[in-house]
């Protein structure tokens, strides 16, 4: 098998698909969309209000969330390392309160909310954080 490595030059395997007319223009129509909507800036101003919504949570909640972290919309929570549940705990608890979230190793919940999502979505996510440490932690 190691004869067999030695076939490809850098630049000989390419994706096959990768350059098609229709990735470019999904690519081109995604560019478009993003500034039209002007989703960057609205990126920042609803992941600063989430960061500063976990931060709260993380007051409210000392003694089980070490702190919050992240960039933009994809933010974090983390577990302290003493207390007994995981992240994945959390998050099967979280979806019986309607919320979707994704545990990031054995001490981070991840929220990674949808680029579009508004303020009031915003705060709904945090009340379902809240809930999901109130009715289960």
């Amino acid at each position: 098998v190691k004869e067999h490595a030695n076939l490809f030059e850098p630049g000989d395997h390419a994706s096959t698909f990768g350059g098609n007319p229709f990735a470019c223009k999904a690519g081109l129509t995604v560019a478009v969309e993003t500034e039209r909507r002007n989703l960057l800036k609205q990126v920042r101003i609803r992941g600063t209000q989430l960061n500063e919504g976990l931060v709260k949570l993380v007051q409210k909640f000392p003694n089980k969330l070490k702190e919050a972290r992240g960039i933009g919309l994809m933010q974090g929570l983390v577990l302290h390392d003493e207390i007994s549940f995981t992240a994945n705990d959390f998050m099967h608890h979280a979806l019986n309160e309607k919320l979707l979230v994704v545990a990031a190793g054995p001490k981070v919940i991840r929220l990674v909310p949808p680029l579009i999502i508004s303020k009031s979505e915003i705060y709904q996510l945090l009340k379902r954080v809240e809930s999901t440490f109130n009715n289960y932690y």
